[in-house]
């Protein structure tokens, strides 16, 4: 396979389970993902502990540093430097591993049955990307 193809996959399926689970994001492409705003919503919804005074809200950076904290050694996301578009807003690669570490975090925290139940109603070439 043609790892474009592969991305484009992946990104669209973060999309639809960010969707499945907060409907109001209302996300149409990947880069609306990218200030951090919607990400940290979606963590407060599924595992507030990550960020308990929801101090990521609307900052990317914020975010990663939440996010490198609670997993520590567990997952390695990439680091800010370099990877951010003026300051604010993430670029692709570093922005897929904070999405996927929040759903990470989302199929371990209170709501886990949730955030598995709104992975498993996408279809189903969707899940598997």
């Amino acid at each position: 396979k043609h790892a474009g193809t592969d991305i484009e996959a992946l990104e669209g399926a973060l999309i639809d389970w960010i969707n499945t689970c907060c409907p109001e994001a209302d996300v149409e492409e990947f880069d609306d993902l990218a200030d951090g705003a919607i990400l940290a919503d979606v963590l407060q919804l599924y595992a507030p502990d990550v960020d308990p005074t929801n101090s990521a809200a609307g900052s990317a950076k914020r975010l990663h540093s939440c996010l490198s904290s609670y997993f520590g050694e567990r997952i390695e996301l990439p680091r800010l430097a370099g990877n951010m578009h003026n300051g604010a807003f993430c670029k692709p690669k570093l922005l897929r591993s904070l999405t996927e570490a929040v759903l990470l975090a989302a199929v371990e925290g209170p709501q886990k049955e949730e955030a598995v139940q709104a992975i498993m109603n996408l279809d189903e070439n969707k899940q598997m990307a």
